[in-house]
């Protein structure tokens, strides 16, 4: 629920209805179009399509996300991606990171290293690496925000 206030009361708005939103409505539009109305992931054009959001922001409206943060899917491959997310989230509750220097943020580090896709994925994985032993400190990248070694 997303909290509106009107006056002395607050109405919360649910997700559902803020995707009827005209502001979430304009940017899926754009969207669609900006993929030339087919599926990012199996080129699916003659199906019903949605607009993924690839992440969530807690407190964040559907349409303040970039572009880059959405993409488009048809019915089926939105269904695997949900079920696929879903299986992921479950697999990474489970990892003990106690063993890990830095824990959680080093397990974040080394899975955004591997998914980043415009520069070579060990360079986001250096600190969790350095920090295990695995990378000398001659080997990070110290130009990356929040790299300290």
């Amino acid at each position: 629920m997303y909290p509106l206030f009107f006056g002395e009361f607050m109405y919360k708005k649910t997700y559902s209805e803020l995707l009827r939103d005209p502001r979430w409505q304009k940017k899926r539009l754009e969207v669609l179009e900006s993929t030339g109305w087919a599926c990012e992931f199996c080129g699916a054009e003659g199906s019903t399509l949605h607009v993924h959001h690839k992440h969530y922001v807690q407190g964040r409206n559907p349409w303040e996300y970039d572009d880059t943060q959405l993409a488009v899917l048809c019915e089926d491959c939105h269904s695997v991606r949900h079920d696929a997310d879903k299986k992921i989230h479950d697999l990474l509750a489970r990892v003990d990171v106690s063993g890990m220097p830095g824990g959680v943020e080093d397990l974040y580090w080394l899975i955004a290293g591997f998914l980043h896709h415009e520069v070579k994925p060990e360079l986001h994985c250096q600190k969790a690496l350095y920090k295990i032993g695995l990378a000398t400190s001659g080997e990070c990248w110290n130009g990356f925000q929040g790299v300290n070694v």
